[in-house]
């Protein structure tokens, strides 16, 4: 890992910040996790501006060569994930969701499904954990897409 960090005022006795983070290498293979976060993803249905735009809220586990994502609703899908991951380097998104019985009907937070997101190696999905901001650039519209700490 290595730290990039700015001296602050001489006079004043402050501890170090971190400014940048970056993984140079690890060991760890594909299953093994480097951390968790909330992705705070925007979405734009068809027809809307980004004013209008809404904001999905979905808990993330990054593992050595992908992210995965619970609590993916029924309406989502790789593509509209790729719209994120392809810029930060993701290869392919898989979305799965809980088969519905015919008998009943699930509560929108019991039919909320899971994605895979891959990438190439830990390097890039650590570019990813460091950076709390993204951008996606769509339709002339620029939105922000946000790594926030893990629920408690």
């Amino acid at each position: 890992v290595a730290f990039c960090c700015s001296v602050g005022d001489a006079q004043a006795h402050t501890q170090l910040e971190a400014q940048l983070v970056e993984l140079l290498s690890t060991r760890r293979r594909g299953g093994q996790l480097l951390g968790c976060f909330v992705l705070e993803l925007p979405r734009m249905a068809s027809g809307e501006d980004a004013a209008t735009s809404s904001v999905l809220r979905l808990d993330g586990h990054a593992l050595a060569d992908r992210v995965v994502l619970s609590g993916v609703p029924r309406d989502l899908e790789g593509p509209e994930l790729m719209r994120l991951f392809t810029k930060l380097g993701a290869s392919e998104a898989i979305v799965s969701h809980p088969v519905a019985p015919f008998h009943s009907s699930f509560p929108e937070e019991e039919s909320a499904g899971f994605a895979s997101v891959s990438f190439a190696g830990p390097v890039e999905v650590a570019r990813m954990l460091v950076r709390a901001a993204h951008t996606i650039n769509e339709q002339g519209a620029t939105q922000l897409a946000r790594l926030l700490p893990c629920r408690s």
